[in-house]
């Protein structure tokens, strides 16, 4: 089985990271720095979802949620 862990800010979501994959002897943990750059960005995510909703299977999370991939299965955590 395949597995992703895709988050916004990695300190508030430890937990969950530690849940979702407890043994991570033998995994690879990337770390993207662009991704923390400080952006204008009031609005502009409700922007997105309204204009590619209808075309894209979009999943929006805050800072303390995660999308977990695992195989072709897709959900939000937590719970």
């Amino acid at each position: 089985m395949k597995s992703v862990l895709l988050v916004s800010m990695m300190h508030n979501v430890t937990e969950l990271f530690r849940e979702s994959e407890p043994d991570l002897k033998g995994k690879t943990v990337t770390y993207i720095p662009t991704a923390a750059i400080a952006e204008e960005i009031e609005g502009m995510a409700e922007a997105i979802v309204e204009k590619y909703s209808s075309e894209l299977e979009l999943k929006v999370i805050d800072d303390y949620r995660a999308i977990l991939v695992e195989d072709d299965e897709v959900s939000i955590l937590p719970k």
